[in-house]
């Protein structure tokens, strides 16, 4: 049987958890800049959510993982921009490493509930 390594979604008991997404385009590609790779990841949690009727409103919870912490600033506007329409920003920890899958730049997961 062959079973998935992970799921990108769970729901359960009135929360989800949406695995860490990568800035990867429709073609599995990682393209752009920090902000541009930020844009996607978020993008990328949006149609998660989107597919499974979640709005990014029930998102309580975020959890970035990058290679450029000196450029949290770049991030944060990207970041804003996608929660601008949240009356309630979700709470979030910014996690520093030394590298991530395909090269990326940014990683970032969640947790909500529905």
């Amino acid at each position: 049987m062959n079973k998935p390594m992970y799921s990108v979604i769970i729901k359960k008991n009135g929360l989800y958890s949406i695995s860490g997404q990568l800035p990867v385009n429709e073609e599995g590609v990682v393209i752009g800049d920090l902000y541009q790779q930020t844009k996607q990841s978020l993008q990328n949690i949006e149609a998660i959510l989107l597919a499974n009727n979640l709005k990014k409103d029930s998102i309580f919870k975020m959890g970035i993982f990058t290679t450029e912490m000196d450029q949290l600033e770049v991030i944060n506007r990207a970041y804003m921009e996608f929660f601008e329409s949240v009356e309630i920003m979700p709470s979030r920890s910014a996690v520093g490493i030394n590298s991530l899958v395909k090269k990326s730049l940014i990683e970032i997961d969640c947790l909500g509930f529905f």
